[in-house]
């Protein structure tokens, strides 16, 4: 998903990596969904965040300190998308399409919301920001990013809900094989 933002701009894998996690989250039990998001944040915050590292080593004076500062603040800001895979699957324990296409979309965008507030705020690598060069940026000056970021996670939902939803059709069919 970093891969979206600047300077490689690939903002439409944006939505095909949180496609990507929502599918994890809901056809996974929910132990795997609870670990693959968190894995999924340490790669998006890893890669999204590595100018903490670089910003402590050269002007800190200290890349010991700076591995392990930075190493707890992507481990934390991992909890985020772990949140929202625990948000969702206590909520909606069946994953079913419509939990895939509204409930993830709206637990990302408020897991978001929220990182405004964590550390007096963190809104780096929100998903709406990866899409200022689309036309989806034209309902930023009325919704904000975090509308962007809503629209962007409900393309993400809708593009995996369909597989979702009829996946009890494909396993009756194998059944009756």
């Amino acid at each position: 998903m970093p891969l979206a933002f600047a300077p490689v701009g690939w903002a439409w894998l944006a939505v095909i990596a949180l496609a990507t996690f929502f599918v994890l989250t809901a056809q996974s039990s929910r132990r795997q969904a609870l670990w693959s998001a968190y894995l999924f944040g340490l790669g998006y915050f890893g890669v999204g965040v590595s100018w903490v590292f670089i910003s402590i080593s050269q002007y800190g004076n200290g890349p010991v300190v700076a591995v392990l500062v930075t190493a707890a603040f992507v481990s934390l800001l991992a909890l985020f998308p772990w949140g929202v895979a625990y948000l969702v699957r206590c909520l909606r324990p069946e994953m079913d399409a419509m939990a895939l296409w509204l409930g993830l979309p709206a637990a990302w965008v408020l897991s978001e919301w929220m990182r405004t507030w964590f550390l007096t705020g963190f809104p780096w690598l929100f998903i709406g920001y990866s899409q200022t060069d689309t036309t989806l940026a034209t309902i930023a000056p009325v919704f904000g990013v975090l509308g962007v970021s809503l629209l962007v996670a409900l393309l993400a939902g809708g593009l995996e809900s369909p597989r979702v939803l009829w996946r009890p059709f494909r396993l009756s069919q194998a059944a009756m094989s």
